[in-house]
């Protein structure tokens, strides 16, 4: 009976094997920080988006979020909105308020080439609150979409763009990447 029963345990256990196997490889962490045009490490600083009209936007921000909850936090980000012509029509700040979405790109790779483990790529979209300063005086308050996308990773798909977006429903948006660096780091 002995030796049915280590027959039977070798696959049992080889199957348990595989499936633990596979969760672990497969799953993606669920907390990270972000920096977007913070000067974190050797990242370019400040992130430059640009609307339509040639307006642009410069952003500096940090801030950590949690995938599975959706929460997510930052430092106090900051912000100077520029018209075509290069004069200021405004500047401010911002925080985080939640995370709307996260797709990861992967971690440890940067162009084929490896990186530190903890750093990856993806594109995240947070809401946040904005209080902004208009050159004409005033302070205004209001809503916005922030969006982050770092080109790390071995999964990044076509067409992604290292940088940030930054949208104001109904109002500007600030979607094409000029310059800048991101990161997510693992938590």
């Amino acid at each position: 009976m002995r030796p049915l029963h280590k027959l039977l345990m070798v696959p049992i256990l080889g199957l348990g094997l595989a499936a633990v196997g596979l969760t672990t490889a497969s799953a993606d962490p669920s907390k990270y920080d972000f920096h977007a045009g913070d000067g974190f490490g050797p990242l370019e600083e400040p992130d430059v988006a640009s609307a339509s009209d040639g307006a642009t936007i410069t952003i500096e921000a940090t801030g950590s979020f949690h995938v599975t909850s959706g929460k997510a936090s930052s430092t106090l980000g900051t912000f100077v909105h520029r018209n075509a012509d290069g004069s200021t029509a405004g500047s401010g700040t911002f925080t985080v308020t939640s995370l709307q979405s996260f797709a990861p790109f992967g971690c440890g790779v940067a162009g084929g080439q490896p990186v530190p483990s903890n750093l990856c790529g993806g594109y995240a979209v947070f809401s946040v609150h904005v209080v902004g300063h208009p050159a004409s005086g005033g302070t205004e308050e209001f809503n916005a979409v922030l969006g982050v996308d770092c080109v790390l990773g071995d999964h990044v798909p076509p067409g992604a763009k290292e940088g940030i977006v930054f949208d104001v429903p109904g109002l500007i948006n600030f979607d094409t990447p000029v310059s800048g660096e991101t990161v997510f780091v693992i938590k």
